[in-house]
């Protein structure tokens, strides 16, 4: 054995003396902190307020083009995240970044900011501003404002607005800020000025395809004027009407001060009747022959009225057709094919020559087919799931299809009001959109040009003749619509915005609300201006006619064109032999106007508001109307029903 002690033959001794060291400081430390742990609570962390390390900037983007908004921040524990916009709490907005999906003109100037929350208290970010470019920018610019003014008590005040645009302008005066009915041009005149309308505030929004402006404030100041005792301008005029109608008589007056009315029939005061228009209760046979007046008066005299004359016509006799149901189930608003199946809300309808009826269930948002048999099913669309996807029948979608037409070919039009354009369905089954956004976007507007330039405001009624033009009734623009087999958009009659009831050629014009159109045996386009509870008649050159009903009023008469009432019609068919049907939408009845311009009714009952089926049997609300020339059958609509009428 070596004398000498090596460094391994000591390792075990310098490792129990470790041992023994550290031993005795765990005792020392016992005996200075009490023996309970052992060791001191280690002290708590120190809590870090957020800290922003990156603020949120201001963002540019385009209309429908989704934005980003972003922070960094640090902190102790779990950082939590509120999204502002103008003040007011994102729903959801909670994480580090936010994005607005499809920012749209209303975002536009919005102010945003971030709230950053922990333990040890919050921060918020510095605010960014969003700037969305709006599409088809170019809203109008006032050139010159309205312009404050003094007038005397009985003159004209009159203001005006010159604006600039690349596209049609259409203007609404507003008082008080209120619109002031048909003060819809650059131009608006209170005639006369009266003193109680010194201090009232005017202004005018001016509005194209891109958007509205509102002009500055304009403020009157009437001042007294000489006294005089009222004048009439205009006096009631004498009516006549159909048994239901509700008669408004106006009188037109002016005078120093403001002049009061009284309204009497038949020579006595009519109690609470004192303002410039009164308006009836619903009239019937026993009101013929009453007369009407106004007592016109100021601190300075009196003046009456002549008298008008209320004439009301005995109700339309009730018909003898049959009614009865075709498919669906009377008052089951559902999607169902086969036999009877079942619809959500038929509207528009057409039938092909081999007696198949094609309906457009607007609720439903598909395309529907009636085979001669009876049995229902989907041609194109999906049950409430609305789209505007072109495709085939099983990828296309709808929303809210309304009017439908067929071409010799059995391609089939459809008036997608939801989407504001116009769609087809080929034989094979292939669906597409012919006009008014077929580029993605397919909001309301006014636009004639090429088909993926032009736009739509709810266009219903739809018809097709045998070059391939298609004519619209575009509802919400209160115009007519011509596509040619080109494809290029233009107005044949009408003024975009300007709703009225005038005859005349193409921009002279005006419709309120038209829905129906058929292109008549002569050729000639028939529309129902539902709005305006007439029937007009349009050439191919755009010279409008009424046929029949009278302007703004609205009953339920038969006889000559001149003579007949209408309320509310909605649809339009006619037949080989120049024959109009019309469904009389709000009088439940189905109408026929003869080519010398005869009005009859056909089937249902205006007192009858539900549908009774069989010989006289009653509608409901009919809306779709088509012919089938073969069988002189007629179809219509009602309480989700598709019915056949047989005359």
């Amino acid at each position: 054995m070596s004398p000498f002690v090596t460094s391994a033959s000591l390792a075990p001794f310098v490792a129990r003396l470790h041992q023994a060291i550290a031993l005795l400081l765990l005792l020392l430390l016992a005996a200075c902190y009490g023996g309970n742990s052992g060791l001191p609570d280690p002290p708590a962390p120190a809590v870090t307020a957020p800290t922003i390390t990156v603020q949120p900037n201001s963002r540019i983007t385009d209309e429908g083009v989704a934005v980003t908004f972003s922070v960094q921040a640090t902190g102790s524990g779990t950082l939590t995240y509120q999204w502002l916009r103008d003040d007011n709490d994102v729903p959801g907005a909670t994480q580090a970044s936010y994005t607005l999906s499809a920012p749209a003109a209303s975002d536009n100037g919005s102010l945003w900011k971030v709230r950053i929350s922990n333990e040890g208290g919050s921060i918020t970010s510095s605010t960014l501003l969003l700037t969305v470019n709006i599409a088809n920018a170019g809203i109008p610019i006032i050139d010159t404002e309205p312009q404050s003014q003094t007038v005397t008590a009985g003159s004209n005040a009159s203001f005006s607005v010159t604006a600039s645009s690349s596209t049609p302008l259409s203007y609404q005066w507003q008082r008080n800020g209120s619109d002031v009915a048909g003060a819809t041009s650059a131009t608006y005149s209170l005639t006369p000025a009266e003193e109680s309308d010194s201090a009232s505030v005017w202004n005018v929004i001016v509005t194209n395809a891109s958007g509205s402006v509102s002009s500055a404030n304009a403020t009157l100041t009437v001042n007294p004027g000489i006294m005089s005792a009222p004048t009439i301008q205009t006096h009631p005029l004498s009516q006549t009407v159909a048994t239901n109608s509700i008669v408004t008589f106006t009188v037109t007056a002016s005078g120093s001060p403001a002049p009061t009315f009284q309204w009497q029939r038949d020579g006595s005061d009519i109690s609470g009747a004192t303002t410039s228009q009164y308006a009836t209760g619903f009239v019937d046979v026993s009101d013929s022959g009453s007369t009407w007046r106004v007592i016109v008066s100021n601190s300075a005299g009196s003046i009456t009225s002549g008298d008008a004359i209320l004439t009301v016509q005995p109700p339309s006799p009730a018909a003898t057709a049959v009614v009865a149901v075709v498919a669906g189930v009377l008052n089951q608003s559902s999607v169902a094919d086969g036999t009877p199946g079942s619809f959500k809300y038929p509207a528009g309808m057409s039938v092909d020559a081999g007696g198949n009826l094609f309906v457009a269930d607007l609720l439903g948002r598909t395309i529907r087919r009636i085979s001669s048999a009876g049995s229902v099913s989907t041609l194109a669309g999906l049950t409430d799931n609305g789209g505007a996807n072109d495709g085939d029948n099983s990828t296309a979608r709808f929303n809210l299809p309304a009017g439908i037409a067929l071409d010799a070919a059995g391609t089939i039009y459809v008036s997608d009001i939801g989407n504001h354009n116009i769609r087809t369905i080929s034989p094979g089954g292939s669906i597409s959109t012919i006009a008014g956004g077929i580029t993605g976007t397919s909001a309301a507007g006014y636009v004639d040009g090429a088909a993926g330039v032009a736009r739509f405001k709810t266009p219903w009624g739809i018809a097709v003749d045998s070059s391939g033009t298609v004519y619209v009734a575009d509802t919400g623009n209160h115009v007519i619509r011509m596509i040619n087999s080109a494809g290029m958009v233009s107005t044949l009659a009408g003024v975009a915005g300007s709703p009225g009831a005038v005859d005349g050629t193409d921009t002279n014009a005006r419709f309120k609300s038209p829905t129906g159109i058929v292109i008549g045996t002569d050729g000639n386009l028939y529309v129902a201006d539902q709005g305006n509870n007439t029937i007009r008649k349009v050439t191919t050159a755009g010279n409008v006619s009424t046929l029949a009903g009278a302007a703004g009023i609205r009953g339920n008469a038969d006889g000559t064109a001149s003579d007949a009432r209408f309320s509310s019609p909605t649809g339009l068919c006619t037949d080989n032999a120049g024959n109009l049907y019309i469904s009389d939408t709000s009088n439940h009845l189905i109408r026929k106007i003869t080519p010398s311009g005869e009005v009859s009714t056909v089937a249902g009952n205006s007192g009858a508001s539900h549908i009774v089926l069989g010989v006289g049997g009653t509608l409901n609300q009919p809306i779709g109307i088509t012919i089938n020339n073969s069988s002189s059958t007629i179809y219509t609509t009602g309480e989700s029903a598709v019915l056949s009428i047989t005359p």
